[in-house]
């Protein structure tokens, strides 16, 4: 998407995305299936905002010494912060018996692996909506998730938490 739109019109597409892109509306469950097969919309920041940010960008690593990551040719710094990103697909074929919808993706519905209990997910394509992915929508899923955590463990959801799906 570009960025004069973001800037122009951020919040309203925010507001759309968040609230009416879901497994709760009609709408939203037209599209999930076609962002599971083609992918959602991308919002761009460019590498030199990344750069600007502090973002520390390095090859791919090769393997991790006394807790330290290394990488091929590169003088690695210790962080403070690792962001594992995995790439486009999860790679969950290392799950034995991971029940898999016809995307590859777990068959989870708003995060939780009903035939493996104590198997949960957060961050997956469209889990309960667009923004499932994103850092600003994950909180949603997440909370869900820590609900139904909660409701395996101790046979109820936690004192002040909703029961209905966020």
């Amino acid at each position: 998407m570009a960025s004069t739109v973001v800037a122009v019109a951020g919040e309203l597409y925010w507001a759309f995305i968040y609230r009416v892109l879901t497994i709760a509306t009609p709408i939203g469950r037209k599209a999930g299936p076609k962002i599971h097969s083609r992918g959602g919309p991308l919002i761009r920041i460019s590498m030199k905002q990344v750069q600007a940010a502090g973002v520390t960008l390095l090859p791919r690593l090769t393997g991790v010494e006394g807790g330290a990551p290394m990488a091929e040719s590169v003088s690695v710094p210790r962080p403070s912060t690792v962001i594992w990103a995995t790439g486009f697909r999860p790679g969950l074929e290392w799950i034995e018996g991971m029940p898999l919808d016809a995307g590859g993706l777990p068959d989870a519905p708003r995060g939780v692996v009903a035939s493996m209990p104590g198997l949960y997910f957060v961050g997956m394509p469209f889990q309960f909506g667009l923004t499932s992915q994103l850092f600003g929508g994950v909180g949603r899923d997440a909370g869900f998730v820590a609900e139904r955590i909660s409701e395996s463990q101790f046979g109820r959801l936690s004192v002040g938490e909703p029961s209905a799906p966020m």
